[in-house]
């Protein structure tokens, strides 16, 4: 035998020795449940929800435009994901006589404390059709979204619902809260765009290659990366956000559809705890008074209610109202859809509809002061 085939007979028992090698470690790194997260996604998720990326059974997905997205079939918080990717019966795309409303926000949309007839986009769609109109109410709260999050989420996949009236409620604090590894989501938008990040994506499909990846070079927590970047910065400074809201209600137009901005609700003592969380309320009213936008204050319906429960007693973690900072009761989803449909009503946003206290949501709700709580 030649030296050239036995060169070659030799490099081809050490490729299928590296190769036999390769699979068995990947083998006993899944068997031990010893593969870590994308590095690419947890640069983007960090340790808000880069827990939930686990290979086909975490309750979201990677998405290149709003960084996660709730994975269709998923269970979150007992509310069941349809196959679309959003709360609800699953319905198709196309539209029929139904006045189609599209909802868009975080936890306080997606509205987890509830079951689906009483989560509060439910209840106005109840209310529309007690007063004898027919409407559709698409549940598009995501968990975690910025109104950023919202916008590209509209822009890649909502729109193409068609709705005839699109709710935006963004501001309850994840704009700012810490930009994951001193970035915030413009920026990671950036990133996750660029073909070397999806390079990076596809060699992460395999789990061996990320075990290596960590192993060799362990990754820097959020703090320590931040810190090597010089920096610290909210998801969304106050303009930002106001500058993305002002692109959302654009781009619904320009789509021939009507918007409403909702200042959303949060625990009283959130704003203790998130220090400038009020210049967000702010930056909300000026991009609806930009656009000439109707402006739903939900937040003053809802403090309302928890200032006289607490009589003056100290802030708590959970009230009436809500359960925590993620999830409202049902006293709370009944009071925000009040404000919304009452606000609806009033602005004739939609077809004449019944007095709110037609709504399904009982006699208390109705002469609550949650069901005078809109401004224009």
């Amino acid at each position: 035998m030649s030296p050239f085939s036995r060169l070659l007979r030799l490099l081809g028992w050490l490729g299928a020795g590296g190769f036999f090698c390769f699979g068995a470690l990947g083998l006993t790194i899944q068997t031990l449940e010893r593969v870590p997260l994308p590095r690419s996604l947890s640069g983007i998720s960090g340790t808000t929800l880069g827990r939930y990326f686990n290979q086909g059974a975490g309750i979201t997905q990677f998405h290149p435009e709003t960084f996660w997205e709730l994975r269709p079939g998923a269970e979150v918080l007992g509310v069941r994901i349809n196959q679309d990717g959003f709360r609800g019966v699953w319905g198709p795309k196309a539209r029929d006589a139904r006045f189609r409303v599209l909802a868009l926000g975080d936890s306080y949309t997606l509205d987890p404390g509830n079951a689906e007839e009483t989560s509060w986009p439910r209840m106005i769609e109840a209310g529309m059709r007690k007063s004898g109109f027919e409407a559709q109410v698409l549940n598009f709260g995501m968990p975690g979204y910025t109104a950023y999050q919202g916008l590209r989420l509209y822009e890649t996949k909502a729109r193409q619902w068609s709705p005839d009236l699109v709710l935006a409620a963004f501001g309850s604090r994840h704009e700012i809260e810490n930009g994951d590894y001193g970035r915030s989501d413009i920026e990671k938008a950036e990133i996750t765009r660029g073909y070397a990040h999806r390079f990076r994506r596809f060699l992460e499909r395999n789990g061996t290659m990320r075990f290596l990846s960590f192993a060799l070079d362990p990754p820097k927590t959020p703090a320590q990366l931040a810190s090597q970047n010089g920096r610290t910065r909210p998801r969304l400074t106050p303009q930002e956000m106001e500058s993305t809201l002002v692109e959302l209600v654009n781009a619904v137009r320009r789509d021939g559809h009507s918007i409403a901005l909702i200042l959303p609700p949060r625990l009283e003592l959130v704003e203790d705890l998130l220090k400038g969380i009020t210049a967000y309320d702010e930056a909300i009213r000026r991009a609806a008074a930009a656009t000439n936008t109707l402006l739903i204050d939900v937040h003053k319906a809802l403090e309302s209610r928890q200032q006289e429960v607490r009589g003056g007693g100290a802030k708590t973690l959970g009230n009436v109202v809500f359960y925590d900072a993620e999830r409202l009761t049902s006293e709370g989803a009944i009071r925000y859809a009040i404000a919304v449909y009452t606000a609806l009503m009033n602005a004739q946003m939609v077809p004449k509809l019944a007095d709110s206290a037609g709504m399904h949501a009982g006699p208390r709700a109705a002469s609550g002061p949650g069901s005078r709580a809109a401004t224009k």
